[in-house]
């Protein structure tokens, strides 16, 4: 039997299997909404994951190089996830998390699973979108920090320019005779 074609008989199983564990490192309450709500607008965080995840596994099954494909569809998941208090590699994790819910699905119908030259590419292939995501991630939290010192920075120019501790520059003479040196 082909891994590749149990795989794809049982898409949807692996799947379910593998966003029941992503919505899991949520609360109980968020897992819940989460989960049963897939009104884009009254669950964007929900909706966002579960299209992800499913984009995530159909580029799995098919062919070629995953790395640039994964890196465009895990954006949306990975801003979900920066924005939240997870840390880099619970954030990331849920990725590896596949490895785990594949041999769950397909380890009875293929014993010697981790033997074979087709899970060694999938594994392959899994790693490299896990990688791709901790990118994706960073750069979304870099992007957030940046945002916030932006934020810090200009409140506090606005709260000293308020307080009179700010002065233009322009307004500032150079010599002390008063005369602009320009």
């Amino acid at each position: 039997m082909d891994l590749y074609d149990i795989l794809e008989k049982r898409q949807g199983r692996i799947l379910d299997k593998w966003q029941d564990r992503v919505l899991s490192t949520y609360s109980p309450d968020a897992y819940r909404l989460f989960k049963h709500k897939n009104d884009p607008f009254a669950n964007p965080v929900g909706s966002t994951l579960k299209k992800g995840l499913a984009s995530l596994l159909d580029l799995l099954l098919g062919e070629g190089d995953v790395r640039e494909k994964a890196v465009e569809l895990l954006e949306d998941s990975m801003k979900v996830r920066a924005v939240q208090d997870f840390s880099p590699s619970n954030a990331v994790g849920f990725l590896f998390e596949l490895k785990g819910v594949i041999r769950d699905q397909v380890g009875k119908d293929l014993p010697n699973l981790e033997e074979r030259p087709d899970w060694s590419a999938l594994d392959s292939k899994i790693d490299a979108i896990a990688l791709a995501g901790f990118d994706v991630f960073m750069e979304c939290r870099e992007r957030l920090n940046r945002i916030r010192v932006n934020e810090v920075r200009n409140l506090s120019y606005k709260a000293m320019k308020r307080a009179n501790l700010v002065c233009d520059l322009s307004e500032i003479p150079d010599d002390p005779d008063g005369e602009t040196v320009n």
